[in-house]
């Protein structure tokens, strides 16, 4: 137990280590020298969700590049699949970059899917995510003025999405 404190410790202290140098490379305005500060820390600190963190705020806020962003949550995905964030981050991500109705299905359902620590809160913040893409992209269709046909296969790709989250919560 002493010397499970110990590692535990030593992880925690190389994670404020990685970070406070990203934040202070960050607050320097040098962000590429930020950015690969974090791709370091990844290498090292594989399953650190507070480094992934770190990385992600500073893609998705500063930089506010959704490849780079859907990149590195793709990343942090595969070493902290549990981490519902990460999920959303690329969930919105794709919706950015107007990757459509197929890819955000996708990647919804592999989120669905992962090992979520509190289930509950958790999937109902994906299928919220995934039922507010469709409610965005119905009110982009109408307010083109799509006809007709394209209206009815926004509302049916609405309903087979809460089709879907009924039958997952049940």
């Amino acid at each position: 137990p002493a010397q499970e404190a110990g590692v535990e410790s030593q992880v925690t202290s190389l994670e404020r280590a990685w970070l406070d140098y990203a934040s202070w490379a960050a607050k320097e305005c040098d962000v590429p020298l930020a950015l690969a500060i974090f791709e370091r820390a990844v290498a090292q600190c594989r399953t650190s969700e507070k480094v992934w963190g770190g990385y992600l705020s500073l893609a998705s806020q500063q930089l506010r590049d959704q490849e780079l962003v859907l990149s590195i949550s793709t990343r942090a995905l595969r070493n902290c699949p549990g981490v519902v964030d990460y999920h959303l981050l690329a969930l919105a991500s794709l919706e950015r970059l107007n990757s459509g109705s197929e890819a955000i299905d996708a990647a919804a359902t592999r989120a669905l899917s992962a090992p979520l620590p509190s289930s509950g809160p958790a999937y109902l913040r994906l299928l919220l995510a995934r039922a507010d893409f469709f409610r965005r992209a119905m009110t982009r269709t109408l307010a083109t003025g799509a006809a007709a046909e394209v209206v009815a296969e926004a509302v049916q790709a609405c309903r087979v999405a809460m089709v879907f989250a009924i039958a997952f919560l049940d």
